[in-house]
């Protein structure tokens, strides 16, 4: 039966891998990344010892074998470990953190030899140490970004584990080209994301109605860049984010745009001023404000229902474009003010 003689861990590359040597050749499309368990003591049965079972992993093409070598099997496997458990592993800090807290169980279902032998299991109990080991010292380096403003989120994914909790948000910024042209730093934006390599912000009320209000920012995947300092982030050693800085801005890598029409929230009119006032879930285009659009009614029913039409005004908005401003032109203010049933109160 085969028999593992040593393992090694490299923490530090991306994805972080198990390099398992066995005493002989084994079938490596008999391998079987979730029956190995690393634990933080040699007895990992132990109350005093924290362990993990592998979820899955893929194998890397190269090995430590001869290439001719390759059709009688491999003796030395290298494990590609999942993201899931870079996560979990690099998140925990009793477990595989130094050498001396690294050692690995599994059972027979592991891997089998050329001849279809299962490998002897290494008891939990009886755990085997690391033989080398890298640890994670590079930090974090953001792969892609991602804008969706129907969804209001900004989705950032790193090439390592980051933790989500030291996130801040103000170092970052949305800016129309690489070099800032047009920018804005975020603020009131959250995340709700657990540690991991996907950080997800929420963007702020404040946030998303001043990238809806910018047509020269945002409004498609070629204006919209990131750029942040190291600050906005740390990885789980403790080391900053590998800043973005402005002339090198990253692109988004995909983009939604904000398609939920907005939603009338409130309204309240001025019958001295004439002044209909007008807000919105969402900036509006000015420019698309239809007056004649608007109807007054009393929401009464039968012989005591009042309603009136528009049929011109001025228009104005606010700065953040949520709240309109109707200026009722001479005759609809004086027509309104002819029905007695209507916005008396």
């Amino acid at each position: 039966a085969p028999r593992l003689v040593s393992f090694g861990m490299d923490l530090d590359v991306e994805p972080a891998r198990l390099s398992l040597t066995f005493n002989e050749p084994v079938n490596s499309t008999s391998f079987v990344a979730s029956a190995i368990q690393l634990q933080s003591l040699v007895n990992g049965s132990s109350n005093m010892s924290t362990s993990y079972r592998l979820t899955s992993g893929e194998l890397a093409t190269e090995s430590t074998v001869e290439l001719a070598t390759f059709v009688f099997g491999l003796d030395v496997v290298q494990l590609e470990l999942s993201q899931a458990d870079q996560t979990a592993i690099k998140h925990n800090l009793d477990l595989a953190s130094v050498p001396t807290n690294a050692y690995l169980s599994h059972s027979s279902e592991l891997v089998q030899d050329m001849q279809g032998n299962a490998a002897a299991a290494i008891s939990e109990t009886a755990g085997m140490a690391v033989d080398s080991y890298t640890r994670d010292r590079t930090p974090a380096r953001i792969e892609s970004a991602h804008l969706d403003l129907d969804a209001r989120t900004l989705t950032l994914v790193f090439d390592d584990v980051v933790e989500s909790d030291t996130l801040q948000v103000s170092q970052l910024q949305l800016q129309s080209a690489a070099l800032a042209n047009e920018s804005y730093a975020l603020s009131d934006s959250t995340t709700s994301s657990s540690e991991g390599f996907v950080v997800v912000i929420n963007l702020g009320e404040a946030n998303f109605l001043a990238l809806t209000s910018n047509r020269a920012l945002c409004e498609d995947a070629d204006s919209c860049y990131v750029v942040y300092t190291a600050a906005l982030l740390d990885d789980v050693a403790g080391n900053d984010v590998v800043a973005v800085t402005n002339g090198r801005g990253l692109q988004v890598a995909s983009f939604a745009p904000d398609v939920t029409s907005p939603e009338l929230k409130s309204f309240g009119l001025n019958m001295t001023s004439g002044m209909l006032i007008l807000t919105f879930s969402e900036s509006v285009n000015e420019s698309t404000v239809n007056v004649t659009g608007l109807t007054l009614e009393n929401g009464k029913s039968g012989a005591d229902e009042e309603k009136y039409i528009l049929t011109d005004g001025s228009v104005g908005v606010n700065e953040d474009k949520t709240i309109v401003d109707v200026l009722l032109s001479h005759d609809d203010l004086n027509a309104i003010k002819m029905l007695i049933n209507l916005c008396t109160s």
